[in-house]
């Protein structure tokens, strides 16, 4: 998997950088692609995608946090079979054969007065009438719901609690000499990436250790 790096923390504009490459497979169709992102500011990234005979046919690239377009595999190579970079991206987004695959929303007028938050980060622990969400959600924690209306000084309040009522629930492990395991997740061999995968045990969806 990449790895995320955040620049400029404490001086200059900060920015997040991601490196590294990740691979990606359909169990179901067998096609699969490893998509790698380049060290820099560019935010570039790019990647083919593989039938199930591991064929090149489709060639994803662009931007993470901007856009990312695709075009046939066979058409990246007649165009250029260099190393990807933004003099290529500008040249690979001008043919017609082009596509637009997705784009990054526009940040809110006062996003710079919010930590830089992008639309979907406002809206994370918001609960309306029309949201359907379990009762499990974390949305519903009482210290959630407290900072979203503003609230700090109660919010700290039910915050504690709930970290002391964690806290008892490890000592009372300890004494008696008890496990916790998930109700929801269980550890399981993963025979197609070969490593232990968290299990959805109503779902069987999978994630890694």
């Amino acid at each position: 998997n990449p790895e995320a790096v955040m620049r400029n923390l404490l001086f200059g504009k900060t920015w997040a950088e991601q490196r590294g490459n990740i691979h990606v497979t359909n169990f179901t169709t067998g096609y699969s692609t490893e998509i790698s992102f380049y060290h820099g500011h560019q935010s570039l990234c790019d990647g083919f995608v593989k039938d199930n005979k591991g064929n090149d046919i489709i060639y994803i690239f662009g931007q993470w946090n901007y856009k990312i377009y695709c075009l046939p595999a066979k058409i990246r190579m007649e165009i250029s079979t260099q190393k990807f970079d933004i003099t290529m991206l500008n040249s690979f987004i001008k043919d017609k054969r082009c596509c637009l695959v997705w784009k990054c929303n526009l940040k809110p007028d006062n996003s710079s007065q919010y930590y830089d938050y992008a639309s979907v980060s406002f809206i994370l622990n918001e609960i309306t009438p029309k949201l359907d969400v379990l009762d499990t959600d974390s949305r519903h924690r009482a210290d959630m719901r407290k900072l979203e209306e503003n609230d700090v000084k109660e919010a700290r309040i039910h915050k504690r609690r709930i970290e002391e009522r964690e806290r008892e629930l490890r000592r009372r492990e300890k004494q008696e000499g008890s496990v916790w395991s998930p109700q929801v997740f269980t550890l399981e061999h993963d025979p197609h990436s070969n490593t232990p995968q968290w299990k959805h045990k109503i779902n069987n969806i999978s994630w890694p250790e």
